[in-house]
C-alpha cells in the first residue's frame, strides 16, 4: 500500500514538473511575442514617420511645381498679349 502511494506521489510530482515546464515555456513564448509586438510597433511607427515626411516633401515639391506652372502660364499670357499671337477674326 505504501509503495502504491509513493508511486502515485512520484507520478504526480513528475506530472507537476511537466506542467511547470509547459507553463514556463508558454510564459517564455508570451514574453517573446510581446517583445516582437513592441518591435513591430516601433518599426511601424518609424515607417509611418518616414512616409509622413516623404508626403510633406512631395507636397512641398508639388506646391513649388504648381507655383512655377502658374508663373509660366502668366508669362506666356504676357508674351501672347504683347505679340498678339491670337488669330484675328475677319
Amino acid at each position: 500500500m505504501l509503495h502504491d502511494f509513493t508511486f502515485q506521489v512520484k507520478r504526480m510530482e513528475a506530472r507537476l514538473n511537466l506542467l511547470r515546464n509547459k507553463v514556463m515555456s508558454e510564459e517564455a513564448k508570451q514574453l517573446q511575442l510581446e517583445s516582437l509586438e513592441r518591435e513591430m510597433d516601433l518599426e511601424l511607427n518609424a515607417q509611418k514617420t518616414k512616409i509622413g515626411m516623404k508626403l510633406r516633401q512631395t507636397g512641398a515639391r508639388l506646391a513649388e511645381a504648381r507655383a512655377e506652372l502658374a508663373t509660366r502660364e502668366r508669362r506666356l499670357e504676357q508674351i501672347e498679349a504683347r505679340y498678339d499671337t491670337q488669330p484675328h477674326l475677319v
